[in-house]
């Protein structure tokens, strides 16, 4: 089948008799030279043998394998609008909607990468570069504009990971050799802003009570997307049991309900409160007509499935009641994670419970467990450190073998520093505060 890949035809003849050929290889394009070994510097076709050579040196690498893309990019890389960045992103994007219609990616993921390819994005930076021409050098300079326009580390970050994504898939279609090297972002460590169980329950008692259930299931660590994708049928009234499988991909009424981030399906049993909140408010009735089990009661849309905005501004003015700063995110199911590993939980029971699949997902709540008592650890190291200073001196005063009976009725001379450093001590161990200036004597 190589032997049939493209034609050698004639160009042109110049002014001097002078020929110019080229090769046919469409839809990929036209080829009308071909690259210098040394310089790189591109050189016209100038007869027909040498036409023939690039064309049996394209038939080569395409019969070993590569695609055709590949066998002749070093001959089109520049010249072929067909391997310009925004023509390729568009075709990439293209299939990403295709993905998104059967499930596979998020609408949210992919309004995310729409977002990064318009005119006033990141990736039309690219606009008159060749896929071919990518290296890590340009990707650096890319960054770094990035960096100038007040972008933060993270949001860097994730423009550079779609883009990768965007190559990655071009190299797994036999469109590209490799990927070039990326930089790398720094970034500061994440760590949320959880409160404690007594002020998520206060929170969660100033939600009014009709409004209530959904905040209750999050409470449980159920991330608010699969709490609002939970119809009817999904609890189990006799076992108490809530099944999550399905989660709403999108903050809109039209986004549809697909499978959990982590594409599992777990089952747990609900706490009393949530179960008595379930009994008095839902109709079981929607069991059979996939009604949510969570409605907004002020909901203008069918069903009145919770929608991601007014989730999230019912939790915001409840703790704004409390006088507590936190997201619903955090305030939920961070803080139910974290005091549950503080309390001595298992992390595999927690991280079965939460559905990740990914261990460093769920350690991420131990480093919040983990709170170092500075103060206590300072304070006993200074009581150890004047413990063996102490001990040190009395051994030092400890009278010998041969002067023991002489030294019995003595007692140990101190030096003015040692008295004034004892007496130091002994005011700051002692003092009481307040007007009454006076240390508290020993019993």
């Amino acid at each position: 089948m190589s032997r049939t890949i493209g034609k050698v035809r004639l160009h042109k003849t110049l002014s001097g008799g002078e020929q110019r050929w080229r090769i046919d290889l469409r839809p990929h394009g036209w080829i009308f030279a071909c690259p210098d070994p040394v310089t790189g510097k591109m050189i016209p076709l100038r007869s027909k043998r040498a036409a023939l050579g690039v064309l049996e040196s394209i038939r080569s690498a395409y019969a070993s394998g590569k695609t055709l893309d590949i066998a002749i990019a070093a001959y089109t890389r520049s010249r072929s609008a067909v391997n310009s960045i925004p023509v390729r992103i568009e075709a990439w994007l293209m299939r990403r909607r295709q993905d998104c219609a059967a499930g596979d990616i998020s609408p949210t993921y992919l309004r995310e990468l729409e977002r990064y390819a318009r005119a006033d994005g990141y990736f039309p930076w690219w606009r008159e570069i060749s896929i071919w021409d990518v290296n890590a050098g340009m990707l650096e300079d890319w960054s770094r504009a990035m960096a100038t326009q007040r972008l933060s580390g993270s949001t860097r970050r994730k423009v550079l990971g779609a883009f990768h994504a965007f190559l990655a898939d071009l190299v797994r279609r036999g469109e590209l050799e490799r990927i070039p090297a990326f930089p790398r972002v720094p970034v500061d460590e994440y760590v949320p802003r959880t409160t404690t169980i007594d002020l998520q329950d206060q929170i969660l008692a100033a939600i009014p009570a009709d409004r209530r259930g959904a905040f209750l299931a999050a409470r449980l660590g159920i991330r608010p997307g699969e709490v609002r994708a939970l119809n009817v049928s999904d609890y189990d009234r006799p076992s108490r049991v809530l099944t999550i499988r399905a989660a709403m991909k999108g903050p809109t009424s039209s986004a549809p309900r697909r499978g959990t981030k982590e594409r599992n399906v777990r089952r747990l049993i609900v706490d009393h409160e949530l179960a008595s909140w379930i009994e008095e408010h839902v109709d079981f009735r929607g069991a059979l007509s996939g009604a949510p089990l969570f409605v907004n009661p002020t909901g203008r849309r069918d069903g009145k499935r919770w929608l991601s905005n007014p989730l999230r501004e019912e939790w915001d003015r409840a703790a704004q009641r409390v006088g507590v700063l936190v997201r619903m995110y955090e305030g939920t199911k961070h803080t139910t994670a974290t005091e549950a590993l503080r309390a001595g939980r298992r992390m595999e029971e927690i991280q079965r419970a939460l559905g990740h699949r990914d261990r460093k997902s769920t350690e991420r709540y131990a480093r919040l467990a983990e709170v170092t008592p500075v103060g206590e650890l300072f304070r006993r190291a200074a009581l150890a450190a004047t413990t063996a200073a102490e001990k040190a001196r009395v051994d030092a005063m400890a009278p010998t073998d041969h002067d023991a009976s002489e030294a019995e009725d003595l007692d140990p001379v101190w030096t003015p520093s040692e008295i004034a450093s004892t007496t130091t001590r002994f005011i700051r161990e002692n003092w009481r505060g307040g007007r009454d200036s006076n240390p508290q004597l020993p019993a």
